[in-house]
């Protein structure tokens, strides 16, 4: 009889787990009848339903993370690692302590996050993924490079350059080729970039992975949105959006570089247009880089206007917006530091230019 109860009740449970049309799913109700379950299973059933109650942290996690909500993410995920380390799987483990290093990154918790880092690539060693291997060392690599610490990063870019000359894994290539792209992009080396994520594209493809294939059409998009081809930028960065066509927290800064694409091509009302719709979700954006990046498109628009107050006001939000969690060196706010010292001068404020 128990086994029955359990089994029709994980049925019920996974159901809940699964995301409907909005993209919501009700992770806290089916951890409860989980948990409620759990009592009543014998062995290989209960792990199996502890599994899942990991899950639904995982999961809740993530979608807290999406959210921007961080802390709350925090506190998901650490639930699901104690679960995942009490039933021995080493993926999930790997999995959860990469998702909490990406937080700590968020949250500007640099050594944290690099610890974290560390102890998901020692799992991933134990499991011999190339994959997972992969991604980690291009964190790792990345998270180094923005602490200064050097000899590190070179040693996490040789582990990535190995893990690559010795695998077949295609999710290995795949992660390979945007890291080379974005590296390439970072030195304006673009059309060596064009080609690390033109091959991303070929990966993805073959892959037939859709949410891959959106990232590798947006970092074409994002590329060409920087070398000034406008019309190619479009293309991609539409492309990138898959059918999640409305605008949202998920594509917000899809459609901040669609609309200042608009204004770099002379096309003010389509620009505005967007720019109008991406202030209505501002309430819900938590991340500074992407708040910013909306005023300092709005400042730009202003400014094409010739209404120089109105996008100095935009300007100074953008780097007080940043200020909150970056240094005066961050190359964003050095970028905002031209912008304003341009109006300034526009305003015949000399002293402040």
């Amino acid at each position: 009889v128990h086994s029955k109860y359990v089994d029709n009740g994980y049925q019920l449970a996974i159901s809940l787990m699964i995301q409907n049309e909005n993209g919501s799913a009700d992770y806290k109700q089916a951890r409860a009848l989980l948990e409620e379950l759990t009592p009543y299973a014998n062995e290989p059933r209960r792990e199996r339903l502890l599994s899942k109650i990991a899950l639904t942290w995982y999961f809740e996690g993530s979608s807290h993370f999406a959210k921007q909500m961080f802390e709350e993410a925090l506190v998901c995920f650490d639930n699901a690692l104690k679960v995942f380390r009490e039933l021995g799987e080493l993926s999930s483990q790997i999995s959860v302590l990469s998702q909490i290093a990406a937080v700590n990154e968020q949250l500007g918790n640099i050594d944290k996050s690099i610890a974290y880092y560390q102890q998901a690539l020692s799992l991933a060693q134990q499991t011999h993924s190339d994959a997972k291997m992969m991604d980690i060392n291009i964190e790792l690599c990345s998270l180094n490079q923005l602490v200064g610490n050097l000899s590190l990063k070179n040693y996490y870019a040789e582990q990535i350059e190995s893990i690559f000359s010795s695998t077949k894994d295609l999710k290995a290539h795949f992660a390979y080729y945007r890291y080379k792209g974005r590296e390439a992009k970072s030195l304006e080396l673009y059309n060596m970039a064009e080609q690390w994520f033109q091959k991303a594209i070929g990966v993805a493809q073959k892959q037939s992975i859709e949410e891959n294939l959106l990232m590798s059409y947006f970092d074409l998009g994002e590329l060409y949105h920087m070398w000034g081809r406008y019309s190619e930028a479009l293309t991609f960065l539409q492309l990138s959006l898959g059918k999640d066509t409305a605008i949202n927290e998920n594509n917000y800064i899809n459609y901040i570089l669609i609309a200042d694409i608009h204004l770099k091509m002379g096309d003010m009302e389509k620009c505005m247009g967007y720019i109008e719709q991406l202030f209505a979700l501002e309430p819900y954006i938590n991340e500074p880089r992407k708040l910013s990046q909306l005023y300092t498109t709005r400042g730009n628009y202003n400014h094409h206007l010739e209404d120089y107050q109105a996008a100095l006001s935009d300007y100074k939000k953008a780097d007080e917006i940043l200020a909150a969690k970056y240094p005066a060196t961050d190359g964003e706010r050095v970028s905002i530091y031209a912008l304003l010292g341009g109006v300034e001068h526009r305003l015949n404020h000399y002293n402040e230019s």
